[in-house]
């Protein structure tokens, strides 16, 4: 008999450690079953109303990373590096349309993690 309960003990055990080594939400809260465990990513929603396909890059001070191309009249939605997203940095984006000699890019905002950027590419 001590021994069954002894090992029902340490069965138990077993179950309750990963119980108690769960890990915690970034935001210091406690952390529910099913939520993540890697912070929000920053994205941008680009609603090309051009018929020219772009390509859109993210552009932290002489930093100009790639995003991706968004064909003409449509949307996509990208995700932006977590490097360059939070702790007071600002970022501009460009569009920059294929064939074209102008690629005009956005003032600067300041994007946190979680944060959607909503972007329009005017008619051409």
């Amino acid at each position: 008999m001590y021994d069954r309960s002894r090992a029902l003990v340490a069965l138990l055990a077993l179950f309750l450690l990963p119980a108690c080594a769960a890990p915690r939400a970034s935001g210091g809260g406690a952390w529910e079953p099913g939520q993540s465990t890697q912070e929000p990513r920053a994205t941008i929603r680009v609603e090309n109303r051009s018929w020219n396909e772009v390509t859109v890059y993210a552009i932290r001070s002489t930093q100009r990373v790639r995003l991706g191309n968004v064909s003409g009249v449509s949307t996509r939605t990208f995700t932006i590096p977590q490097g360059m997203v939070g702790l007071g940095a600002t970022l501009r984006f460009q569009a920059d349309p294929l064939g074209s000699d102008r690629a005009p890019i956005s003032q600067e905002i300041h994007v946190s993690p979680g944060d959607q950027v909503q972007m329009y590419v005017p008619p051409s």
